[in-house]
């Protein structure tokens, strides 16, 4: 394969050992440089990110392991999945990065890895049970990625401009493809009004559906306990969502089957900490 001229080093090596920046290793995988190829001293590219893991970003091993560079090419002695576990939280030293990416080669291969230009991903996760679609949400946009495709098939901006209002969580139900945003809306003017505003996809389609829409007034008197939040049931049925709101107020509403109807609303706390569906 092609070498660093200065190095003699794989591309894909020098490119780690360079500080491991995703856009080159992203034209590199691209370029069809070899995921899983070893340099003269047998280290390979995913070897050499986890050993450089502390002054590279994380992003760079789960790229490679996008590329199907999996636990096979990382060639620990003795060559042992359990062995690298133990030795892994049997030192107290490393770091959770560390312990999070040797998680990940083991027991949950990355299967993809997309890079949104000039915005940070807050939260993702799949929304259908084949594992191919994972909605995705910023501060302002939410959208849609296929792993198949391995491309964004669609963003649905969703801030105002008369208003100031940001994305602060998001909740789906992959069995019926239904999708749940929770954005908190607020008006500036003598007396500072916040709003949330739940909008829910009943289906997942963001630009065909019309979406329904619930709107809940701040109680707010002093500052939230914790971050914005939203769950939502998993199985087929009736929906349940159950969010805590920026006034920390923890809000139940059970949705029809189809999720295109609000059954019910019920207030579970003026003031809530943690919450879950189970």
């Amino acid at each position: 394969g092609a070498v660093d001229a200065r190095s003699g080093r794989p591309l894909l090596h020098a490119a780690i050992e360079g500080g491991g920046g995703v856009d080159m290793l992203r034209v590199l995988l691209e370029a069809r440089c070899h995921a899983a190829g070893a340099a003269a001293d047998g280290v390979t590219p995913l070897k050499l990110a986890i050993k450089h893991h502390a002054s590279i970003s994380p992003m760079a091993a789960r790229l490679l392991m996008s590329a199907r560079a999996g636990i096979d090419q990382v060639t620990f002695p003795p060559a042992s999945v359990e062995w690298l576990r133990r030795a892994v939280y049997e030192n107290a030293e490393l770091s959770n990065t560390l312990r999070h990416l040797v998680d990940e080669v083991s027991e949950r291969p990355t299967v993809d890895v997309n890079v949104l230009e000039g915005e940070q991903v807050l939260g993702a996760c799949f929304a259908d049970l084949r594992n191919d679609i994972v909605a995705f949400y910023t501060d302002s946009v939410v959208g849609l990625f296929s792993v198949e495709r391995r491309l964004v098939t669609l963003r649905q901006k969703l801030t105002q401009q008369r208003v100031q209002s940001v994305v602060r969580d998001m909740a789906v139900n992959p069995a019926l493809g239904t999708i749940v945003v929770l954005v908190e809306v607020t008006t500036p003017g003598p007396s500072t009004k916040v709003q949330d505003l739940v909008i829910i996809w009943p289906t997942g389609q963001l630009q065909d559906e019309e979406p329904l829409k619930i709107s809940v007034e701040s109680k707010a008197t002093r500052p939230s306990v914790g971050r914005p939040a939203l769950v939502c049931s998993t199985s087929k049925g009736d929906v349940a969502v159950v969010g805590r709101l920026s006034s920390s107020q923890i809000i139940c509403w059970h949705l029809s089957n189809a999720s295109s109807q609000l059954i019910s609303e019920r207030e579970l706390a003026e003031e809530g900490g943690l919450i879950a569906i189970s």
